[in-house]
């Protein structure tokens, strides 16, 4: 994998983790 590829990759999983942060957020308001 190239340095590149590797910088995008890390984008995506600290994208996905907001995702999960604001997902678990959301639940605990329903």
């Amino acid at each position: 994998m190239s340095i590149k590829s590797e910088k995008q990759f890390e984008v995506i999983i600290e994208k996905l983790d907001q995702l999960l942060e604001e997902n678990k957020q959301l639940k605990t308001i329903i």
